[in-house]
């Protein structure tokens, strides 16, 4: 079975990270810049702890595994 790759942009936040996630029903996103080339992944677990401090004007995200 092929899946579509659910992507993020690197300039968003791990809220709106979470919200792409649930809406795409996906544990792990690719995270690319602005050119569409890859740049990491985010996973479900890796966002865990950024959420709890993230504050409510939000903030990017950190790249947990650049490639």
């Amino acid at each position: 079975m092929r899946r579509d790759v659910v992507t993020i942009d690197e300039r968003h936040t791990c809220r709106d990270a979470a919200d792409r996630m649930a809406r795409a029903r996906v544990r792990r996103l690719s995270v690319v810049d602005r050119d569409g080339v890859l740049v990491g992944i985010l996973t479900d677990r890796d966002r865990r702890p950024s959420m709890a401090s993230e504050t409510s004007a939000g903030s990017e995200f950190e790249i947990v595994s650049g490639l």
